[in-house]
């Protein structure tokens, strides 16, 4: 059955995106044929407007303006549509931008309508960017169908100029570089002002109506009371995480002989590599801009669609307004003309470089005599156990006290104390950064407790971009932490809690996870201070080797020239607690051995009321880690157990909204510590169903109990129940 359009809800969509008196653009895009008609409507004739609307929604996709144009365009055509109009409104017509779209879309064939299976993973991939914008304190957004996929529209409130299309465009990058998955996309070609945007209400109807890929009609799912402006601070805080990457994309702005690229350069460039441009170059927003007769990468992409940019300085760029050529730039360009590359940062580094002859100049190797290296000892700051320059990791299950430890190490070495084993640490700095504790209530009690000279001990507090003050996030802000060390001539250890906090990336693939970590390494070389990331161990994972425990890839452990853990045997009738700390690797020293240690408890005598936990330690310890944690991890079933029954609770909780894909399930469970035969058990034991709907489909995963409603717009009155579908349940937020 072919669904029809909903004018309710059209004229919903019409007062939620333009509450005012707009002049609103409808804008139709007719199936297998280069035609747009195109009208401008003010607000007295918003009834007519939605008529239309519904009208060519049987013969045509349906759209509006994203953001508010000048008025003065509803002269072009007031109040009807002009069929194939010879002009639509552009970037420039733009006065204001209003909203901010993230359109989360299902990868599929081009003009396809989504399967169900794919609907729902553009869903619960735009539930996770929600809960990600809320976490960061993002007001609500208004929640929306497509028909294909979902769109998360979140009010701003910016000039239109050229700043703020690169704050938009950092914003989507950010989010797509976080988010993007194989099967689902974050558009990011929807950056410009003058984007239009699916006219909720309106049919979604690509391709032909079949079951397995039908038409849908699109709408609003939740709206909130009040629609709140997203702060500037907020989108450049989201768009500076952009930033580093952004350059990268970039690509080298010089010639293989050092000089900067002129125009001849690029003209030449294109040459060799077959690429045909329209016309002699012109300038664009400062920039010199070559119109491409087709896309490099997608022949189907045609003329005018992508282009190839100078700056004054030398910088290069490539676009394609298309979204599956949105990751393309300069870099990817160069590459696909030159070569593949053995590291993208620096041209030099590449097999060769082109000379202005268009000669291919091949690269040499470096080779160092074995008789001219310096050798130098190890700068031990702990004998055996922390190194200067080195880059170390703590591992333990929740409640070991890791961040204690780390705590206490830096309080021994801001006051020159005594290690366990007895010898004098160096006097130094400390810098601590902790993505989870408060400076105030946890980290600065703690290094008290443990008689840390609180002169010689800094915390990370935060940044300062754009004037803004924002979090500080291992991943983006590192040049700074190293900018500000450079001022400090004896720090002595850097502490990074949680040290996953610097993964962009999969924390489960190793390319990533060394990239991630690469530039701690490189900080720790630098500043020759020990680095000290603190992370956690896999739950159910007692009894594998301690390397393997490690939560993530195993890159942690192998970058990682020492690495430590830390475990605790619970109290059981007349046996004690008990902890010890183990050397579970070392690249450069003695494997095993260990300390025990206990958390006590000390009040804060300068502030009522205020007490902290600080290491007292105990004996060496003799052994491998992996023999010692044997004997003080509880094992056996009484452990299996204890780990299936976490694991139910928490397919639960994640289950709870809705079905999710067997393989998201997965993926889930690594990040929350859970080994997968761990889940699996704990599925068959609470009754999960596990069911494909058709060969060669993904498994989907579901409680046995839940009533999930189908995918679908809701009616214009009944927000909350879209709420309660497609949200987390904690706290009330959702979706």
């Amino acid at each position: 059955m072919t669904p029809g359009p909903d004018k309710g809800m059209i004229a919903l969509t019409l007062s939620v995106l333009h509450p005012d008196e707009a002049v609103i653009e409808l804008r139709a895009l007719h199936k297998g044929r280069k035609r747009t008609d195109a009208g401008y409507f003010d607000h007295a004739h918003r009834a007519e407007l939605v008529d239309v609307a519904a009208r060519i929604n049987q013969v045509a996709a349906v759209y509006v303006n994203l953001n508010p144009l000048d008025s003065q365009l509803l002269a072009r055509c007031a109040n009807r549509v002009k069929d194939f109009a010879e002009s639509t409104a552009t970037d420039t017509n733009v006065t204001r931008r209003r909203w901010l779209l993230v359109d989360l879309d299902p990868v599929r064939p081009k003009d396809t309508s989504a399967t169900e299976a794919q609907l729902r993973a553009a869903v619960e991939r735009g539930r996770e960017v929600y809960r990600h914008l809320a976490g960061r304190g993002w007001p609500k957004p208004v929640v929306a169908e497509s028909g294909n996929g979902l769109h998360l529209l979140y009010r701003i409130d910016l000039p239109n100029d050229s700043e703020s299309r690169d704050l938009v465009k950092g914003c989507l990058d950010a989010l797509a570089d976080r988010f993007d998955t194989e099967a689902v996309k974050v558009d990011r070609s929807v950056y410009n002002a003058g984007r239009i945007v699916k006219l909720h209400g309106t049919i979604a109807n690509k391709g032909d109506n079949i079951p397995s890929a039908p038409w849908r009609l699109s709408g609003l799912r939740d709206m909130p009371g009040a629609v709140e402006i997203v702060p500037v601070n907020e989108l450049r805080t989201l768009a500076a995480e952009n930033a580093a990457t952004a350059k990268a994309r970039e690509g080298p702005s010089r010639t293989g002989t050092g000089k900067a690229w002129g125009a001849a350069d690029v003209e030449r460039f294109l040459r060799r590599g077959g690429i045909d441009w329209l016309g002699s170059p012109e300038s664009h927003e400062a920039k010199l801009r070559w119109k491409l007769k087709r896309c490099p990468f997608n022949p189907e992409h045609g003329a005018t669609e992508s282009a190839v940019f100078l700056g004054t300085d030398g910088a290069l760029g490539f676009r394609c307004l298309h979204n599956s050529c949105a990751e393309r730039h300069w870099r990817d360009l160069r590459e696909l003309i030159d070569g593949p590359r053995s590291n993208a940062r620096e041209s030099r580094r590449d097999r060769g470089h082109w000379t202005d002859s268009g000669h291919l100049e091949p690269g040499r190797l470096i080779l160092i005599p074995g008789n001219t290296v310096k050798m130098t000892p190890i700068g031990w700051l702990w004998r055996d156990w922390l190194a200067a320059g080195k880059f170390h990791l703590i591992a333990g299950a929740p409640g070991c006290g890791k961040t204690t430890i780390a705590l206490a190490v830096a309080a021994i070495l801001s006051r020159a104390g005594t290690w366990p084993d007895g010898t004098r640490a160096p006097l130094g700095t400390a810098v601590i950064w902790s993505g989870e504790d408060d400076p105030g209530d946890t980290l600065a009690p703690r290094l008290y407790a443990a008689e840390a000279d609180m002169r010689r001990v800094h915390l990370v507090g935060g940044t300062v971009i754009g004037g803004e003050r924002c979090p500080f996030d291992p991943a983006r802000d590192m040049p700074m932490l190293d900018s500000a060390l450079s001022a400090m001539s004896d720090v002595r250890v850097i502490v990074v809690d949680p040290v996953v906090s610097a993964i962009t990336g999969d924390n489960h693939r190793n390319n990533e996870v060394r990239r991630g970590l690469q530039p701690l390494v490189d900080l720790a070389a630098r500043r020759g201070a020990a680095v000290l990331g603190v992370t956690h161990l896999t739950k159910g994972s007692a009894g594998r080797d301690p390397l393997e425990r490690v939560t993530g890839s195993l890159a942690y452990g192998a970058l990682a020239r020492l690495v430590w853990l830390a475990a605790r045997q619970e109290p059981d009738g007349d046996t004690p607690e008990r902890r010890v700390l183990m050397r579970a690797k070392s690249n450069i020293g003695p494997d095993g051995g260990g300390y025990e240690y206990a958390l006590v408890h000390s009040d804060i005598p300068e502030i009522s009321g205020l007490s902290a936990s600080r290491v007292q330690w105990g004996a060496a310890i003799e052994g491998t880690a992996r023999d010692v944690l044997a004997e003080i991890e509880p094992a056996g079933d009484t452990d299996d157990r204890r780990d299936r029954q976490e694991a139910a609770a928490w397919l639960r909780q994640l289950l709870a909204p809705e079905p999710m894909f067997q393989s998201d399930v997965k993926r889930r469970a690594d990040e929350s510590g859970f080994t997968w035969r761990t889940v699996q058990r704990a599925m068959r034991e609470i009754g999960i169903v596990s069911k494909r709907e058709g060969f060669g489909q993904k498994a989907t995963w579901r409680l046995p109990e839940s009533a999930v409603a189908p995918v679908g717009p809701v009616a214009p009155s009944n927000f909350v129940g879209a709420t309660e579908r497609i949200g987390a349940t904690d706290a009330g937020e959702g979706l």
